[in-house]
Formats: C-alpha cells, sequence, structure tokens
C-alpha cells in the first residue's frame, strides 16, 4: 500500500510596521512585534522615515542583546541649523548636538535639556525629540520606540514633576517674608531649596541608571546628563549665570569610554554649603 504525501505550503503572517521619522534607505530599526518580542529590520530603497512596510514576521531579525557593536549611525540630515544662542552656534559656547567621528558617523548625541519653565514642569526635550517621536540616530541604534516612550514616562513621573518652577505660590511667599526679616531668613530658604534639588538630583540618577542598565548598555551605549555654566558680568559688575544642559548618549564605544571619564558640570560650579546652599560640584547637572 503506497501512501501518498502531499507538501501543503503555509503562508508566512504578514506584519505592516511604520518606519521611525528621520531614517533613509539602509538604517536599520527596532520594532516591537505582537508577541511582545523585538525584531530589527532594514529600511527598503525607496522608503523612508514615516513610511509604513508590510514584512513577513518570519523575516524577522530577534533583537540579541549584548552579541553585536553598534551599527554605524548616520546624522540626522533633517535637523536644522542651530540658531546663534542655541547649542552649538556661534554664540553658545555649549556642545553641538551631534558629535561624529572620523568617517562621519554619530559618536554621540548631545539632547537639550529644560529642567522647569518659569511656572511649572516642563518637557525634559524639544518637541521633535519627544514621544511618539524618537530621535532618528536612536532609532538607527536599536532603540524601540516602546523603549524611549517608557524611559520619557519614567523621566515626566519621576523627574520632571519634582521641579515646579519659581512661580508657585511658596516660591513667591518665600521671596516676600526673606525681603520682609530682611534677608535673615534666607539660610532656611537656602536649605529648603537644597532639600528639594537634592531629591530632584537622586532621581535624576537613578534614570539614569536605569536607562543604561535596560535599554543603553545591553545594545553597547551609555548616557549621563551633564551642563556648562558660563558667567558673564553686568554694567556694575553683578554676576550673571547662563546654563546650557543636555543629556549626552553614546552610541560608540570609544565614545562611551570617553563619556564615563567625563564630569557632570562644567564651567562655572558654585559652592554655597556654607550658608546651608549647595555644593553643586554633588549634582549631576547644574540646578
Amino acid at each position: 500500500m503506497s501512501v501518498e504525501v502531499t507538501a501543503v505550503a503555509v503562508a508566512e503572517p504578514l506584519v505592516e510596521v511604520d518606519i521611525p521619522k528621520g531614517l533613509r534607505p539602509g538604517d536599520l530599526f527596532v520594532i516591537q512585534m505582537p508577541d511582545g518580542n523585538e525584531s530589527q529590520f532594514t529600511v527598503p530603497e525607496g522608503k523612508s522615515g514615516g513610511d509604513k512596510i508590510t514584512v513577513a514576521a518570519a523575516t524577522s531579525v530577534p533583537v540579541i542583546q549584548g552579541t553585536a557593536l553598534p551599527p554605524p549611525i548616520r546624522p540626522d540630515m533633517d535637523a536644522k541649523k542651530p540658531g546663534c544662542l542655541e547649542q552649538g552656534g556661534c554664540c553658545n559656547p555649549a556642545p553641538p548636538s551631534e558629535q561624529l567621528d572620523a568617517e562621519g558617523n554619530v559618536a554621540l548625541i548631545r539632547l537639550t535639556y529644560k529642567i522647569e519653565d518659569a511656572c511649572g514642569k516642563s518637557e525634559p526635550f524639544s518637541t521633535k525629540h519627544m514621544p511618539p517621536n524618537i530621535p532618528s540616530q536612536l532609532a538607527q541604534f536599536g532603540v524601540s520606540e516602546h523603549e524611549w516612550a517608557s524611559a520619557i514616562k519614567r523621566l515626566e513621573a519621576d523627574v520632571q514633576s519634582l521641579r515646579s518652577g519659581a512661580c508657585t505660590a511658596g516660591c513667591w511667599a518665600g521671596a516676600c517674608i526673606s525681603l520682609l526679616s530682611l534677608g535673615l531668613l534666607c539660610p532656611v530658604f537656602c536649605a529648603m531649596h537644597k532639600k528639594k534639588v537634592v531629591a530632584w538630583d537622586a532621581a535624576f540618577r537613578a534614570w539614569q541608571a536605569d536607562f543604561n542598565d535596560k535599554v543603553l548598555v545591553p545594545k553597547g551605549g551609555f548616557c549621563k546628563s551633564q551642563s556648562l555654566c558660563w558667567v558673564t558680568y553686568g554694567p556694575k559688575g553683578e554676576k550673571q549665570r547662563h546654563y546650557a544642559r543636555w543629556v549626552a548618549i553614546a552610541l560608540q564605544p570609544h565614545a562611551v569610554t570617553h563619556l564615563k571619564a567625563e564630569p557632570h558640570l562644567f564651567g562655572d560650579i558654585e559652592n554655597l554649603s556654607c550658608c546651608n546652599g549647595l555644593n553643586e560640584v554633588e549634582l549631576c547637572m547644574h540646578p
């Protein structure tokens, strides 16, 4: 008795994925699949950031953490030239938003960071870097939109929420009381401000450690908060402090090594511990 075996072709399931904004043909990106796993894809010819592509789920390449060197990262071609006073501009001493290697690939990016608005907490980064957007360099590096959105959600909830701005009722009341007391209560308010900033600093350090451990380090990257303070003087010789703050993210091994060795703070660093105030050298960013 003979048995005839017929091969039945089973169609591979198709998945429609969105290409992160800012990417070009040949760039790599990571997407979370319906089964919860993350897979890596390459932008095909004729497609770019913002387009949708349909792929067979079986052709996706699972992301295996810590087994390969980071891919070459192309510069953000959509980035506008910084204005004169913006980070990287001609009149701003802060370093540029992208640092390239000898081959023209991105070694490190610096995302301008905003601690707070005058009258309340603010978004930490510019709108183009806030979810649902993701910096194109991070997308190429293998950071998924889900990972970035989760990190930003924690940053806003755990860190930004601790800085409420200078126009709150408590700040105005403290300023008025200090004036009425001829400054005698200044040490008290300095201590209160120090307690608030130290709590923010601890939360910011914890966020960086979590983002590094869970997202960046397994992919070969590293982040660190940094800031620069430079000083000018007014017509009467009064000291005027100016700040640039950013989160640096190293995307190549040599940049990681260099960033780990760099300090958090550059430029003018004050120590007001003598009057119950802050010693800024102990912080991870100028407050």
